[in-house]
């Protein structure tokens, strides 16, 4: 599971200041029970903590970064958008 909850709300932070910075929206959200977590964006989840999908650092014995793992599937499911044609 993530290290804690604020972790999670400062990378989310993060985040959303270069989404406003660019096109003027916060579309990141972290979303809790008090015990599971899922951080999304338009109401897409990105990663829960009941279903961790991040890679295994088998030489540190943990899973890769939170941010790095965030980063590559804001940036996978953006690619994935602007395929979008209407």
């Amino acid at each position: 599971m993530i290290e804690n909850i604020e972790s999670a709300v400062s990378l989310i932070d993060e985040i959303n200041h270069r989404f406003y910075a660019e096109s003027g929206l916060t579309p990141v959200s972290l979303i809790t029970d008090g015990d599971a977590m899922c951080i999304q964006i338009f109401d897409y989840p990105l990663w829960d903590s009941e279903n961790d999908e991040r890679k295994w650092d088998e030489d540190k014995d943990e899973p890769e970064p939170l941010e790095e793992y965030l980063r590559r599937e804001l940036n996978l499911f953006l690619d994935n958008l602007l395929e979008v044609r209407l």
